[in-house]
């Protein structure tokens, strides 16, 4: 049953995001209009962060463990080619991440410098952004310093998420491979393959076990870690699909496409 409508998304809504203990939720548009509201009412907490149209992407709340904790909101930069962390209350960016130099495109354009993705590790240490040239950055967030990269892929890589232990960074690309990268050194660990077209959004269980992938080709698919084999497809999508994202439980699968169909799944 729907309960509420957001208003105020003047453009097409890019990315969704809920913090760690399900109170607060946040919506960016294209013309990078953020606005972060509270589960309890839909009031909106904080919005009116002035970025330039295209300057921010993907959206992650950094974890809180109790309520007191600071409401951060790390984003991807999109064309800014930087990962954020805004405190929502106060309405300052805290922290900027900056690719190394040379990394995320090059001045004559032959690499696009474009930060798609962002998420945060489960323990609140480490953030990790993806974009258009296909590397994998992972930043420690209290000191700012960058902490691995990866050019696994050989195209842009739309989709990160860390496993639960926050040991590992799992992507997904235009190449049509799920990769999977150590958090701290960025070496490979493992690639997975099964989608037909761009993986477009990746979850990892919350056991640690299967990664959910979402793909243009209008799958959602289940892959085994400890085998790298996809253990379950689901064609109910007749259009790409954006977005996955499991239940707290692992026992639900969310999954979102330009079907504009929201699928729920029991899994196990």
């Amino acid at each position: 049953t729907q309960v509420h409508t957001m208003a105020g998304v003047s453009l097409g809504a890019v990315a969704l995001a809920m913090d760690s203990r399900g109170e607060y939720g946040a919506v960016n548009s294209l013309d990078s209009h953020v606005s972060v509201w509270s589960n309890a009412d839909f009031s909106i907490v904080g919005e009116g962060l002035k970025l330039a149209p295209s300057a921010c992407w993907g959206l992650a709340f950094v974890p809180r463990a109790a309520a007191s904790d600071p409401l951060l909101l790390a984003m991807a930069g999109g064309s800014a080619n930087v990962l954020r962390i805004w405190n929502v209350l106060d309405g300052k960016v805290e922290k900027t991440f900056e690719p190394p130099k040379g990394e995320g495109g090059d001045k004559k354009g032959r690499r696009e410098a474009f930060m798609l993705s962002v998420a945060v590790s489960p323990d609140g240490k480490y953030i990790a952004g993806s974009g258009m040239d296909g590397t994998i950055l992972v930043f420690d967030i209290g000191s700012g310093g960058l902490v691995s990269q990866s050019t696994l892929h050989s195209k842009p890589v739309r989709c990160v998420a860390f496993t639960p232990d926050s040991k590992y960074v799992v992507s997904g690309s235009d190449d049509t491979h799920i990769g999977v990268v150590e958090a701290l050194t960025g070496k490979t660990i493992q690639v997975m393959s099964g989608h037909e077209s761009w993986v477009l959004g990746v979850a990892v269980h919350p056991s640690g076990d299967v990664i959910a992938s979402g793909g243009s080709d209008g799958k959602v698919k289940l892959f085994d870690m400890a085998t790298n084999k996809c253990i379950q497809t689901v064609s109910e999508h007749t259009d790409q699909v954006w977005s996955v994202s499991w239940s707290e439980d692992g026992k639900r699968l969310a999954s979102a496409g330009d079907d504009r169909t929201v699928l729920l799944l029991a899994t196990m």
